[in-house]
């Protein structure tokens, strides 16, 4: 961009003075016109840099016509040749130019003004023929970058390498980061309306270039560029344009291929849990394709749809997914030591969601061959986890005892172990039998009296009598040992089958 500045330093200026506007020097300077008319600005279009001996404006409303016109019009200065009208730059123009930043140049005798048009229009040609040349060479590695699949982040050093400025590509969805080159003075706002265009925005003091990358007319991401002035060069606005356009074309390519991958993912995954029988070529396909192998292991995960989409953006490790109406299926392939940090990100993950929402996760497998199996656990897991005080993320291998009332029948778990236990609570009123099922449950579980009545939210004396009720009911060694974990396994194995379906040992296909 050509300003006034670099005019100054050019030969044919070397006896020209700046008299006003000097903060203005920064003005970018498009072409040069000649003029003296006062109402020359209607011929304008912003950008020029006009020259004038001053015929024509003798009389200060003239004057102040003119000038203002120019500076309404965008004009980028004034050079005001002296000796033929005016002996002295006049102080009313002077002083208008000033308030406004308005770079005036005076010359102290007669000056060919076809030179000066021809030395800057010969600088503007030659800088546009330059920026054409640039952007040509931007294309270029643009279309390498996209061929070769480099991604955005290769996009953005490759506009960083044009532009020599700070550049922040803000992307607008929580799992993808951020992408900085250079040194920020001041880090922009987050900015929720798109900018169509690049756009010239300022904040605490510091100005930068924002366009918007816009897919199917969504923001999917914001480019920044830092610039020292509020003048928007034609070369970062080409450029910017220019990459923000292959952003948005990286974008589509990245999303139409991870579409196609889970489709493909999908359909591998379901022939895996409910093909029958179980193709080895699948497998082998498997194995290959995520690196099972002797270091890596795997785990079957199942959980509700809405669960999932809050998980797919905390996880770190690649989730294989397969997606149902009422729950979703989960694969999480890696070596053991970044499984169980993955595990402990969900559940501060669903720690801090809203209740209700849990994942069951199968044992650690090392061969596809018992993906059903895993399958299984994982459901198991699942049942559990969203029973009462049960962490929302719950592995099979921490089931204890519900292992074994998710092998058991129904059936055999009433006959063998809840009615021998329970019957006769269980015969109890509705409003009765709950509240001494609450009352065992906590006590069994280990509490002390004061404990179990702070759990409870009753008082003390209410805890004494519902015990001596117990205690009519079970018999008065209903607190030993081999008693109270016979009845707390039952009472476990009764909430487990209240709240689980009918067949709970294997997961529909």
């Amino acid at each position: 961009m050509l300003t006034i500045k670099d005019i100054l330093t050019r030969p044919l200026f070397q006896s020209a003075r700046l008299v006003a506007g000097e903060e203005g020097q920064v003005r970018a300077v498009k072409w040069v016109h000649i003029g003296e008319i006062p109402h020359l600005s209607q011929f304008l279009k912003g950008g020029e840099l006009v020259l004038s001996t001053g015929v024509g404006l003798a009389d200060a409303s003239l004057r102040r016509t003119f000038i203002e016109g120019l500076i309404q019009a965008g004009a980028a200065g004034l050079v005001l040749e002296l000796g033929s009208y005016f002996s002295d730059p006049p102080e009313d123009l002077l002083f208008l130019a000033a308030q406004k930043a308005f770079p005036v140049i005076v010359f102290p005798h007669a000056v060919r003004f076809l030179d000066l048009s021809y030395e800057i229009n010969t600088l503007i040609i030659s800088e546009h023929h330059h920026v054409l040349e640039e952007l040509e060479s931007l294309s270029l590695r643009i279309r390498q970058v996209l061929l070769n699949t480099e991604g955005p982040e290769a996009l953005v050093r490759t506009l960083y390498g044009v532009t020599r400025e700070p550049i922040w590509y803000r992307r607008r969805f929580a799992d993808q980061e951020d992408l900085v080159w250079g040194e920020w003075t001041n880090r922009p706002p987050v900015a929720e309306s798109p900018a169509l265009h690049p756009t010239v925005e300022q904040h605490q003091g510091s100005w930068w270039v924002r366009q918007s990358v816009m897919v199917f007319d969504n923001p999917v991401g914001d480019l920044y560029v830092e610039i020292e002035s509020p003048i928007l060069e034609e070369r970062l606005y080409l450029a910017l344009d220019r990459v923000a356009a292959a952003l948005a074309q990286d974008f589509i390519r990245e999303e139409t291929l991870q579409k196609s991958q889970r489709r493909e993912e999908a359909v591998m995954l379901q022939s895996l849990f409910f093909q029958e029988p179980l193709s080895p070529a699948v497998l082998r396909r498997f194995d290959s394709r995520y690196g099972l192998n002797g270091a890596h292991r795997y785990r079957v995960g199942m959980t509700a749809p809405s669960t999932y989409a809050r998980l797919r953006h905390t996880l770190q490790t690649p989730l294989l997914a397969l997606e149902e109406s009422d729950r979703t299926l989960l694969i999480l392939l890696a070596r053991p030591p970044a499984i169980d940090h993955e595990l402990q990100r969900i559940e501060e993950a669903l720690r801090t969601a809203n209740a209700g929402e849990s994942v069951g996760w199968s044992r650690l497998h090392a061969e596809s061959r018992t993906i059903r199996e895993a399958l299984l656990e994982a459901h198991g897991a699942w049942m559990v986890s969203r029973l009462r005080g049960q962490p929302r993320s719950l592995c099979y291998d921490a089931l204890g005892i519900y292992r074994w009332v998710l092998a058991t029948e129904r059936s055999q778990l009433h006959g063998l172990l809840i009615e021998p236990e329970l019957r006769t609570v269980l015969l109890m009123p509705r409003a009765a039998r709950d509240n001494l099922l609450d009352t065992l449950e906590v006590v069994v579980s280990g509490a002390s009296k004061s404990e179990a009545a702070n759990q409870l939210g009753i008082h003390r004396q209410t805890l004494y009598t519902r015990l001596k009720r117990l205690e009519s009911l079970l018999g008065a060694d209903f607190l030993s040992p081999h008693r109270r974990t016979a009845i707390h396994a039952a009472i476990l194995a009764l909430r487990f089958l209240e709240s689980a379906p009918e067949d709970r040992r294997a997961p529909p296909s």
